[in-house]
């Protein structure tokens, strides 16, 4: 009797409960899609040849819109996507004009999507970037006469790139690029922020 009244109270209190179930890279990168409006910054570092290049963006998104303020030295240009097309700011105004053009950068949601749908990866360690941990992957595309080789640093909490860094090699030459996304900001955005006219 007293064996069984404890094994009743072990199993009450979950001595024996399954353990939770492991988290896979799967489900970090699922979490892309469930991070609603955010507005970020977007540094990109490329070196070739000895010589470094720079470029910020900020970047809004509110699915299905997407504004970029990309700024190269002292000049910027801003693009918007709306449902209906793409924009970019005419310099010197405050109008815009609708362009025939693939939008410059694909949202969070839509890089994590890529990386869980259609990139073959290896998980090659973790780390922490800018206080928020991170699992890192790696892949490679190998083309004649070229190769590029991927990491890509993803949040473990919400499922998109922190860190991406590329490396091409093409021929004799090697470029290699680093784009930091930092300084995110979640939340509603006025959908003034995406307005065209």
């Amino acid at each position: 009797m007293l064996a069984t009244t404890l094994l009743c109270v072990l199993l009450m209190s979950g001595c024996f409960s399954n353990p939770p179930a492991k988290t896979t890279i799967s489900d970090i990168l699922a979490k892309a899609k469930d991070i609603g409006p955010v507005k970020y910054d977007s540094i990109t570092t490329s070196l070739e040849n000895g010589t470094f290049t720079n470029l910020t963006k900020h970047i809004w998104e509110e699915p299905p819109y997407i504004k970029l303020n990309v700024t190269v030295g002292q000049g910027y240009s801003v693009f918007i996507k709306t449902p209906d097309g793409v924009y970019v700011n005419i310099p010197g105004t405050n109008k815009f004009s609708r362009i025939n053009f693939t939008f410059p950068q694909p949202s969070l949601i839509e890089q994590s999507n890529e990386l869980l749908t259609n990139i073959s990866f290896t998980i090659v360690g973790n780390e922490t970037i800018d206080g928020h941990a991170a699992t890192i992957l790696q892949y490679e595309v190998s083309q004649t006469g070229s190769s590029i080789t991927t990491k890509v640093w993803i949040w473990n909490d919400k499922g998109i790139p922190l860190e991406t860094q590329i490396t091409r090699v093409l021929g004799t030459r090697t470029v290699f690029t680093k784009i930091v996304n930092t300084n995110f900001v979640f939340g509603i955005m006025p959908l003034s922020e995406f307005t065209v006219s």
